[in-house]
């Protein structure tokens, strides 16, 4: 409901036709419709130029010259700073989007300057080469660094055959491969092994090009003329030259792969194609690129060659850039374009479409309609520094890297908390409760701006923690699995999402037994085949066979030596036959055990996270514990790595079985789905007896109920209990009509009706002996047999129309202009299918949106209380979007309530910068909490959506509520109208509108005999 000054603040208007008797001021209706989406992606479109240039000489880098680049995992640029017409070299510069940082010998642990990046591994170490530009000797080597240290590998402390490095490159199995001026070597992070053009089989030692393709395999091109081109898929080499294909009887300057599985090279006057059968040449010269130093695939399969000749000093014609479409070349030169550099040395594109260059004047950044920028979110380096407050126990420092609204969705206990505060006071409380809590063994992937962090923490226990007592455990206790996902925008953190086993956590402070196994399994352990799929492809394919309890078709996908890592089990790792063992004993406990894909994000370097939710119904032993018959809805995470075969060649797997535990009734507090709906029962039946004892009885003492429209939350039983006596004093014959109820682990979820007649004031609104049906969706939040929170979602504008105090809404003729096609399965589980659905609404694609409905759905809007049909609801939509061009929902949760019913909880955000229903825009911003209901059919289509947001709440921030005052007193003259702001008339409530000529308050209405209404405006 509203605060207590709903009827002093409402916006009232007035029916006058002399004749009749007095009535009160009557609500002046206002209505809108709010409908729900996803986070629509970021508008990438920009208003910077097409061609930027940033020079690194303010760091005080003596050349602009940049001769190699790399993109690292956080977005910053890392370069080579190279004279070529002094031969001098200045070391690396890394360019964030704003500032430049220099590393060289005088303030790093670099030996030599002639550096350059060439990779950045898994963990986020840029890998670095050295080399000596003009001959085979005289670098220093292969450096690591982790943003504190510096790692070198020379021929004296490795396997490297030289210490010039003339190219790196990082397979797929995180592997660090390095082409030198005598020959090519790989270290798998212990050992390095080294390779001569005899092992490789071809006639020239010195090489200077090196890349992974998508397989895993390594290709790598000689510099001096005549030494041709290799690949080496693992096993063997493959060795090609001029015999196979003339166009490698050259330097071979760089190595790249497009989609299709094509190879191209670029020599001094050439770029070469090889398709695995035939080998094709395109002349650079005389298309005006004099070479291909430089060299990369685009996003859209486009090839990108730069060059220019290291001699030709001012000649606009000695280089440039150029892309090649497989027909066409189109060339960027100073003297045909805005290209603000004549040579270019090395090319990468980012993740925002923007191609970066290094030349000979600095980084140049291109994109075809503006640069987006900033384009650099140095999120890796932001989650480094956040991780460092959290082994620091700073809370402020950890609160100073949260943006304001931020989520901290920890998955073992439910709901997420929001805002730096309660964050905090959960870092507060963990540190309290582990003094010495620590981070160790961490892994860290990057995808545009989200961070996944693996690792394990340790710590001692020794005060209360979330419920659990101390033991008195030494520091030695065995440390802890976590899976941590960072989702950043901008430099702060918006969400946090932790995955971690509580029960494993007992199990190491010594408060639960560790799980007896013997894992032999029964199913036959075939020998992995190799499938060839990318990454996410194969993750999706491993799935799907799990789902299907295929254990020997998934064993086929699995490397023979792939490690599982099962945080179940104390983050105890399992080799193949383990692994499938295990599975055996949750298919014997869950003979329909599947997991719903929330999400496959591609983290790059051949892994993939994925989140999940599984699912299934109690009929087996689990773990020696007898079948309950109760259902399981346990979130959970995976994180696969794939290899160049498309093969699983490492997993780690986390979820919390102590929540499994509780929903199959093992671990108190748990109850069954229909244990909690008739508890639920229980209260609604205390409700409509007005027993607030009863009602009082059902709550935890620190119950929260938390009524949407009217923050903030009340606390405790008695604050409760106090909300449910005036409300029943309010509306004495208040009580519940058509109630529904689902169950998603220990929250229940109840979509109703009630009614009542408004005999006493409630909440501000004067008693009208009117009352009437109005709609409510509740969700109750169990600890065990109590609740612990009622969240109620209602629109308070429909309480007022049943109870006399605003008009029912009269909506226009709703007749969409969105084109209405028939509707297209969707196939995805019902989760999905409502992320999906809101991803349309959110982007106002409703078209789109429209295909995912059903032709017969219906979408019931609280504050109509009347339901739509498919073409009716979007045309409803076009004037939600008409009112807010920005308008989309920030969803705060999704719940699976089975039989393909979904609850979201939401928040509806936009700008109002049109009429919303006829209501003139303010520029103001909305903020309105949200709740929606979809049934989706087995096809993946929206049969039923039912939405509730409170409209008062809406038109209070647009600033229409609270509205001018009016009111009117009837007189021997007529009736007197007492107003602020403007005074508007017309002969119909539905306008048209029009200021009231000369209108002074108090402004006297006398008798015409026509029906005439008025109403005031700001």
């Amino acid at each position: 409901m509203t605060s207590s000054n709903t009827q002093k603040h409402m916006n009232t208007m007035t029916k006058l036709n002399p004749g009749i008797p007095n009535r009160a001021a009557i609500p002046f209706p206002i209505w809108a419709v709010l409908a729900a989406a996803l986070l629509s992606p970021p508008n990438l479109r920009s208003q910077n130029p097409e061609w930027m240039l940033f020079s690194p000489k303010a760091a005080g880098v003596p050349t602009s010259c940049m001769m190699r680049l790399v993109i690292g995992p956080d977005g910053r640029i890392w370069t080579a700073s190279n004279d070529t017409r002094s031969l001098s070299t200045y070391g690396l510069a890394v360019f964030d989007g704003q500032n430049w940082t220099v590393y060289n010998t005088g303030n790093s642990g670099l030996p030599s300057n002639a550096a350059f990046p060439f990779g950045f591994d898994k963990l986020g170490n840029v890998w670095i080469g050295t080399i000596s530009f003009w001959g085979a000797s005289g670098g220093s080597g292969v450096v690591k660094f982790d943003g504190r240290n510096w790692t070198r590998f020379t021929r004296q402390n490795s396997g490297l055959p030289s210490d010039n490095i003339w190219a790196g490159t990082i397979d797929l199995q995180g592997n660090i491969w390095v082409a030198t001026a005598a020959g090519v070597a790989r270290f798998d992070g212990q050992t390095w092994m080294a390779f001569s053009n005899v092992d490789i089989g071809l006639s020239k030692n010195w090489f200077s090009a090196i890349a992974s393709d998508s397989k895993g395999n390594i290709w790598i091109g000689t510099y001096e003329p005549g030494g041709g081109i290799a690949k080496y898929d693992g096993q063997t080499w493959t060795a090609y030259t001029g015999a196979d294909g003339p166009t490698i009887n050259d330097s071979v300057y760089n190595i790249v792969f497009d989609s299709q599985g094509n190879t191209w090279y670029g020599l001094p006057d050439t770029l070469g194609k090889f398709d695995g059968e035939s080998w094709t040449s395109y002349n650079t010269r005389s298309d005006e690129l004099p070479t291909s130093w430089a060299l990369t695939v685009d996003n859209q399969d486009i090839i990108w060659a730069g060059g220019g000749r290291i001699l030709a000093y001012f000649s606009d014609d000695t280089g440039g850039v150029g892309k090649f479409n497989g027909t066409t070349w189109t060339v960027y030169k100073r003297n045909n374009s805005s290209m603000p550099a004549r040579k270019v040395w090395a090319l990468a594109q980012d993740g925002y479409g923007n191609m970066w260059m290094a030349t000979e004047s600095g980084l140049v950044a291109y994109r075809e309609g503006g640069v987006v920028f900033p384009a650099i979110t140095p999120v890796l380096g932001l989650n480094t520094a956040v991780g460092k407050a959290i082994d620091a126990h700073d809370v402020n420092g950890i609160q100073g890297y949260l943006a304001p609204d931020a989520v901290f969705d920890f998955v073992p206990a439910p709901p997420p908390l929001t805002g730096t505060n309660a964050i905090g006071g959960f870092f507060t409380g963990l540190f309290q409760g582990y003094p010495d809590y620590t981070t160790i063994d961490e892994q860290r992937w990057v995808s545009n701006n989200i961070v996944v962090t693996a690792h394990t923490t340790t710590g001692t226990l020794q005060n209360p923690w979330m419920g659990i007592p101390p033991t008195g455990k030494d520091t030695n206790a065995p440390p802890h699995v976590h899976l941590d996902i960072w989702e950043y925008q901008g430099d702060k953190i918006q969400r946090i999402t932790t995955y971690l086993d509580v029960q494993s956590l007992m199990v190491g402070l010594g408060l639960m037994p560790a799980l007896p196994l013997t894992l032999q399994p029964a199913t036959p352990i075939p020998d992995p085949v190799a499938t060839g799929w990318s990454p996410v492809a194969a993750v999706i394919e491993s799935q799907a066979r799990w789902n299907a309890h295929d254990l020997a078709g998934l064993a086929r996908m699995m490397r023979a030596d792939a490690p599982v890592m099962v945080a179940m089990l104390q983050g105890a790792t399992l080799d193949r036959k383990a692994f499938v063992a295990l599975q055996e004993l949750f298919f014997l406990a869950f003979r329909d055990l599947k997991m719903d894909i929330v999400r496959n994000l591609d983290l790059g370097n051949g892994w993939v996270l994925s989140e999940v939710v599984f699912k299934g119904i109690n009929d087996g032993l689990y773990f020696g514990l007898p079948a309950t018959g109760r259902a399981v809805n346990v979130r959970g995470a995976v994180v696969y790595e794939v290899d160049g075969q498309g093969l699983l060649s490492t997993m780690k797997i986390y979820f919390d079985n102590l929540t499994t535990l509780t929903q199959l009734g093992f671990f108190p507090p748990s109850l069954s789905a229909e244990e909690l709906k008739a508890l639920n029962t229980g209260v609604g039946n205390a409700i409509d007896a007005h027993d607030v004892n009863a009602i009082q009885g059902y709550l935890v003492p620190d119950a929260v109920f938390d009524f949407a429209p009217a923050p903030p939350p009340l606390a405790g039983t008695n604050a409760i209990g106090g909300f449910f006596a005036g409300m029943f004093q309010g509306f004495p014959d208040y009580t519940t009509t058509s109630e529904q109820r689902w169950v998603s682990g220990n929250a229940v979820v109840t979509a109703h009706m009630t009614s009542g007649t408004l005999q006493n004031p409630w909440m501000g609104m004067p008693a009208t002996g009117k009352g009437g049906a109005h709609m409510h969706l509740d969700v109750w939040e169990y600890q065990g047999d109590k609740i612990q929170r009622i969240s109620s979602y209602l629109d308070l504008q429909s309480l007022m129309v049943v109870t006399g105090l605003m008009p029912a809404p009269q909506l226009p003729a709703l007749q969409p202009t969105t084109p209405i096609t028939d509707p297209v399965p969707t196939g995805l589980s019902p989760v999905a299918a409502v992320i999906e659905g809101l991803k349309r609404w959110n982007a106002h694609n409703l078209a789109e949106f429209a295909k995912i409905l059903r032709a017969e759905a219906q979408v019931l809007i609280a504050m109509l209380g009347v339901p739509l049909d498919r073409t009716s609801a979007i045309a409803m939509m076009e004037l939600f979007f008409l009112g807010f061009g920005d308008l989309r929902i920030d969803v705060v949760r999704h719940m699976d309530l089975g039989e393909g019913w979904v609850f979201t909880e939401g928040v509806y955000r936009g700008t109002n910068t049109g009429p919303y229903f006829g209501l003139p825009a303010t520029g103001r911003t909305i903020e309105v909490r949200a709740a929606l209901l979809n049934q989706v059919d087995s096809q993946g289509l929206i049969r039923a959506e039912q939405i509730y947001f409170d409209n008062i709440g809406a038109l209070t921030q647009l600033g229409y509520f609270p509205p001018p005052q009016l009111s009117c007193q009837r007189t021997a003259t007529g009736v007197v109208l007492a107003y602020e702001g403007t005074l508007l008339s017309a002969p119909s409530v539905i306008g048209p509108w029009t200021p009231v000529a000369d209108a002074t308050s108090p402004y006297t209405v006398t008798a015409t005999g026509d029906q005439m209404f008025f109403k005031a405006r700001k």
